[in-house]
């Protein structure tokens, strides 16, 4: 049942599709109980869409040990660097010269440029094997990060560890792009370079360095990071306006290309209608500039809709501030932590000795600290997304943004798929060995690869289609995961 729908082998989602194919029997009667069941089928696939974010965090854990391991080979390390022959090789080079790292500080150096090229050989062989990871969030700095050989590593520009405290300068924690929240990462490793430097400078000076040296290198990720999001969020919204160059760039504050604007139906059909019009501008002229005119209007209305429900979380919570991410895309009260503060809060607030007491100010902060932490991650998420979508864009630059209207390249899931990986891996061979000759092929299986986008992207399409017209009443995208790729997905 629902095989298209992404959750037919989720048992709790299918006893609630029966109940609600049972109550459907008779509408009028068993309204209140057909509409508790949808709640339930609306938060069951909310849960799947969180528990696919999960495991893509446990399966990122490998890598994030090989980045605390092997700083050397940079943000995204290749998972067979443990198994390589002549990475392990180097591998123990370098820790038999760190026996003596101030005497052997050049050949230090030396080996671990090599560790880096062979990283790098390694990463590049994955690429052509696997989807391109994303850029991930180091954990939490520890004193147990700072390993000896890691202090050691980090000679100074004479060749030894310094003899006095380094000299630094204020610098600004760096925020991820777009927002004002701090980099937790960056905040950890400055926290704890201070607690070095508190408890002896001179003594810890090599580890302070060691720190120091992380977060520059932190800052560096996140800047190139941020600097290549915020170009594909520009390029995007530039592609958006051009397609509809009717609409303005933002309204009531709000960018165009925060607005659901393509999920939303009523829009949707108006930008199908206007497609069709635009066949025949010159006939269809009037035509066209009603339809345009009802797009503007329905724009308009989904951003009074945004900046009336932002307004009311607001006032509601007026003691969480997230900075310039919108509450209303945090969906707090979906979080179980903080619906349990929240309903904690709201009990106090009705009697007037406690609504103001300690313990709702206590409430107050722990669901600040906890929208901030929600914040933080739908901000990020944002961040690698449009990572992702950057590096789609410039690996096949030929293909287009939406392969089916509507429908991403990363909706379609292109680099999960077998069979485009494959032609993507002929298409790379070819450029490589001659792009003049090879020209012709070069051309055919570009245009492959742009059949078997569409084709994925009209699964991607049809199986959500069919969900939203069997249960109308579950959201198109789920934390902007489409009904159709909801895991376990079958195609």
């Amino acid at each position: 049942m629902l095989p298209t729908l992404g959750v037919p082998e989720d048992e709790q989602f299918n006893k609630l599709a029966k109940q609600h194919d049972d109550l459907a029997q008779d509408p009028e009667k068993n309204a209140e109980a057909l509409k508790a069941v949808e709640d339930a089928m609306n938060d069951r696939v909310r849960e799947l869409a969180d528990k696919a974010a999960d495991d893509e965090q446990k399966a990122a854990e490998p890598q994030r040990e090989l980045m605390r391991e092997y700083p050397m080979c940079g943000v995204d390390p290749s998972p067979a660097i443990p198994r390589d022959a002549e990475f392990a090789e180097l591998s123990g080079k370098r820790d038999a010269l760190l026996t003596d790292p101030e005497k052997n500080a050049d050949e230090i150096r030396d080996v671990e440029e090599a560790m880096h090229d062979r990283a790098n050989e390694l990463a590049a062989r994955d690429k052509r094997r696997r989807r391109p990871s994303t850029h991930l969030k180091p954990k939490s700095a520890e004193m147990s990060m700072i390993e000896d050989d890691e202090v050691a590593e980090l000679p100074d520009e004479d060749g030894g560890l310094p003899d006095q405290p380094l000299k630094r300068e204020a610098q600004e924690t760096p925020c991820l792009a777009g927002t004002d929240m701090k980099d937790p990462y960056y905040e950890q490793l400055e926290a704890l370079r201070d607690a070095l430097i508190a408890e002896d400078p001179d003594k810890n000076a090599p580890a302070i360095r060691c720190v120091e040296e992380q977060m520059k290198d932190r800052a560096e990720q996140l800047k190139d990071d941020d600097e290549k999001a915020a170009a594909e969020q520009a390029r995007q919204k530039d592609a958006l306006l051009e397609q509809m160059p009717f609409l303005p760039s933002e309204i009531n504050g709000i960018p165009i290309e925060e607005l659901p604007l393509k999920d939303d139906e009523p829009f949707a059909a108006l930008a199908e209608e206007h497609a069709r019009l635009a066949q025949d501008p010159e006939a269809n002229e009037e035509a066209l500039k009603d339809v345009e005119e009802q797009m503007k209007d329905r724009a308009k209305e989904l951003a009074d809709q945004a900046a009336e429900e932002e307004k009311a979380l607001r006032d509601a919570l007026p003691f969480v501030d997230v900075g310039k991410t919108p509450l209303r895309e945090l969906d707090l009260d979906s979080d179980p932590e903080f619906a349990k503060l929240h309903a904690a809060y709201d009990e106090l607030a009705k009697d007037p000795e406690t609504a103001n007491g300690p313990e709702a100010k206590r409430l107050e902060k722990a669901m600040n600290d906890l929208a901030q932490l929600i914040a933080f991650d739908e901000a990020a998420a944002k961040h690698r997304d449009a990572i992702k979508e950057a590096d789609l864009h410039e690996e096949f630059p030929f293909l287009p943004d939406e392969p089916i209207d509507g429908i991403t390249l990363r909706d379609a899931g292109v680099m999960e798929d077998p069979e485009f990986r494959a032609l993507a891996n002929q298409l790379e061979d070819l450029k490589k060995e001659d792009p003049v000759k090879n020209a012709p092929k070069i051309k055919g299986l570009e245009d492959k690869l742009k059949d078997r986008a569409e084709e994925l992207a009209k699964d991607v399409k049809d199986a959500t289609d069919e969900a939203k017209e069997k249960y109308p009443f579950l959201p198109k995208r789920v934390d902007d995961v489409l009904l159709g790729n909801l895991p376990p997905r079958h195609r």
